[in-house]
């Protein structure tokens, strides 16, 4: 039994024997909190074992549950917290803990088997911490699992097949690890597709499977596998899919069928041996090709075959990544998972992902976002010096696979640069992981939300375009509210954002909603409005 068990078990025979009445979710919290050694940000301060509910601490989301006389912890929402330790086994016994984010900690070691008797568990986020051993294969049997981000941890071993079966997966980012062997065939064959399979940045090897079903993205760059492509991929995933298998070691002709034809030459990269349209390389001479002339008499000629002639004296921008040896998975120079446009989920989204709760979407918008600004910086910092210096922002708009009708094209004007050059600046300034985030009121009526509540809600788009989404998110409590999502672009240091949006909210007409409120944080940014269901203007004027 580890110490954190029977610290808690101590803790549970003392609060019986004094009369106090911490319900069993608390007592598996106060597990977690034993098992951190350092809380340099005093996230977990407000867990005190002398509390009747766990449900008022950092952290902490709580709901009404059916047959439940008390409200019972649904969620533990701690991105960002500098948390170091490790997950106690404990915190599987959580019944119905359906919401479980500690990304972007210093948390390590084994993730816990016993995860998998959390049975209403949607959305896993463990990314970015340091995370070992391998992933239980356990997961994959529970029954409402949607999304599944361990990206940039440290786990390994082979992908447990069973993630292939999971009933509700629709999300699964394993990149930056070191997972071996073979991609187990079967993602995407279940009832529910899913909308993103992300398995770059490993050491996996083999052939691809062809029974892959219907995944919208897929990224597998910066492996080891190897063969031909098989043509099947292309028959069962949607023709407007995003691919990227670059810097492996696929070879033979790229299948010229589904969504193969539609992808950017970026995205097969780093395969030598592959040849055909879109890389436009020859997989052989045509017959009726006209002899080359013969050079055998000419000075310095030597002695190769006529053929040669045909192979073009250079490849069209096929560079392998710096660094890494022969045989080590590489990575990619362009950016792994560019396809996934915030247009394309949102399209996604409104086609099968309107009940989710609003955590769920904010985690499925933002996670490329994320990923592209963290690979982008990891290759600019691995470039030789003169090239950082010629431009250290040229080679961003080349590294996206989506075609230029997406909504994001590989071309990037002088104002964008600008901005992006503005917040890397600010980000010097304010370090990324040490600002948490600030839910403020700016209408002096709304006291009582709470981003805990506010994420639990359940989320339906209203509409997108190019600056952010819009979603409408109730409350448990029946109230409707619209979200609009700014996203993690905006240059705005906290001051001056909270300064334009105290402008913004004294605003006041007849057609214009209500701002309520506003959450600031380096990674995401959210105006709370007043829901109004009477349409839009748009629909107003042309009824």
């Amino acid at each position: 039994m580890s110490s954190a068990a029977v610290a808690v078990l101590a803790l549970a025979l003392a609060l019986v024997n004094l009369g106090v009445g911490l319900n069993s979710d608390g007592l598996a919290l106060l597990s977690f909190k034993y098992a951190v050694v350092s809380d340099p940000l005093g996230v977990l301060e407000s867990w005190d074992y002398n509390d009747s509910s766990p449900c008022g601490w950092t952290g902490v989301v709580c709901a009404a549950v059916r047959g439940d006389s008390q409200p019972r912890v649904v969620g533990l929402v701690m991105p960002g917290s500098q948390l170091q330790g490790s997950i106690s086994d404990q915190l599987g016994s959580l019944q119905h803990l359906r919401h479980l984010d500690l990304s972007r900690n210093l948390l390590n070691g084994p993730l816990p088997p016993s995860l998998s008797n959390a049975t209403e568990l949607r959305m896993l986020s463990l990314s970015s911490n340091g995370f070992s051993s391998v992933v239980p294969s356990s997961l994959g049997s529970l029954p409402q699992l949607q999304h599944v981000n361990l990206s940039d941890n440290a786990f390994l071993g082979d992908i447990p097949v069973e993630l292939t079966t999971a009933p509700a997966l629709r999300f699964l980012s394993l990149s930056r690890n070191n997972f071996s062997g073979e991609v187990p065939a079967g993602f995407g064959t279940n009832a529910q597709p899913l909308e993103a399979l992300d398995l770059s940045l490993n050491q996996l090897s083999g052939s691809l499977p062809s029974e892959i079903g219907t995944v919208h993205y897929l990224n597998l760059s910066s492996n080891r596998l190897s063969g031909p492509i098989p043509p099947e991929l292309g028959r069962s995933i949607p023709m407007n899919a995003t691919l990227d298998l670059a810097y492996n070691n696929f070879s033979g002709p790229v299948p010229q069928i589904g969504a193969f034809p539609n992808q950017e030459p970026q995205c097969f990269f780093g395969n030598p041996g592959l040849c055909g349209s879109p890389l436009n390389i020859l997989c052989s001479v045509p017959t009726n090709a006209p002899n080359p002339a013969n050079v055998s008499n000419q000075a310095n000629a030597g002695t190769s075959p006529p053929a040669i002639a045909a192979i073009p004296e250079t490849l069209p921008q096929q560079q392998q990544p710096t660094g890494g040896g022969s045989g080590q998975a590489k990575e990619s120079p362009h950016r792994s998972g560019g396809g996934l446009s915030p247009m394309k989920i949102a399209g996604a989204m409104v086609g099968g992902l309107a009940l989710l709760s609003l955590a769920s979407m904010l985690f499925i918008y933002g996670y490329q976002a994320r990923m592209n600004e963290v690979q982008t910086s990891r290759a600019l910092a691995n470039m030789p010096g003169d090239e950082k210096k010629k431009n250290p922002m040229e080679n961003r708009g080349r590294w996206c696979c989506a075609r230029a009708g997406g909504a994001w094209s590989g071309n990037e004007d002088d104002e964008s640069a600008s901005e992006s050059t503005s917040s890397v600046s600010e980000s010097e300034e304010e370090p990324r992981e040490q600002k948490p985030g600030h839910l403020v009121a700016v209408d002096g009526e709304t006291t009582e939300l709470e981003m805990e509540r506010l994420l639990k809600a359940s989320a339906y788009i209203l509409g997108s375009s190019g600056t952010g989404i819009v979603y409408k998110a109730v409350l448990d409590d029946g109230t409707a509210l619209a979200v609009r999502r700014i996203g993690s672009s905006s240059p705005y240091r906290m001051s001056d954002f909270e300064n334009r949006i105290r402008v913004i909210s004294k605003l006041r007409h007849a057609n214009l909603a209500r701002l309520r409120a506003f959450y600031w944080s380096p990674d995401e940014k959210l105006l709370i409005y007043d829901y109004a269901p009477n349409g839009s203007l748009a629909a107003f004027f042309h009824s």
